[in-house]
């Protein structure tokens, strides 16, 4: 899980200088020499001004909040949802959306909830998880608060 935060902490740094990213996937974090993780594929990157409003469908749409693809307004959240999906990915080893055999599943962005139990997962990650993928982006965590319960969550286990 110190992957995880490894993407948090970038997205962090990109938020704290008012950068969205827009397209976070497993596809656009880079593997260091360190083995750390760092962000890339800015292409569709987008600087935040006050007052500014985000409608542009844009990014991967397997990793895109439901409020950019339904080309409502969206913030710095929009790269939260998609930090979420990717954390589901690394707890349960598939996408929310896809199915085994690489078949898109129609879910509306209702992400199945992870299979802690089984998996020998504390039921904090799958509060982690929920609040990253909530579908109202109001209800969405902000990263300071994923990053402050995912480091007390690394101090517990």
């Amino acid at each position: 899980m110190a992957k995880f935060g490894d993407i948090a902490d970038g997205l962090v740094y990109l938020h704290q200088r008012n950068v969205i990213h827009r397209d976070l996937k497993p596809a656009n974090v880079l593997i260091c020499i360190d083995n750390r993780l760092k962000l890339a594929d800015f292409g569709i990157s987008k600087i935040m001004h006050e007052d500014d409003l985000n409608r542009t469908i844009v990014g991967t749409p397997l990793y895109m909040a439901p409020e950019v693809a339904r080309g409502k307004d969206y913030d710095y959240k929009s790269d939260v949802w998609a930090l979420g999906i990717i954390f589901y990915e690394l707890c349960m080893l598939e996408h929310p959306f896809v199915d085994r055999f690489g078949k898109r599943r129609n879910q509306k962005f209702s992400v199945p909830q992870l299979d802690c139990k089984r998996l020998g997962y504390s039921s904090a990650l799958q509060v982690l998880c929920d609040m990253m993928i909530q579908k109202d982006p109001t209800k969405r965590w902000t990263l300071e608060s994923i990053l402050t319960k995912f480091r007390i969550l690394e101090i517990v286990s």
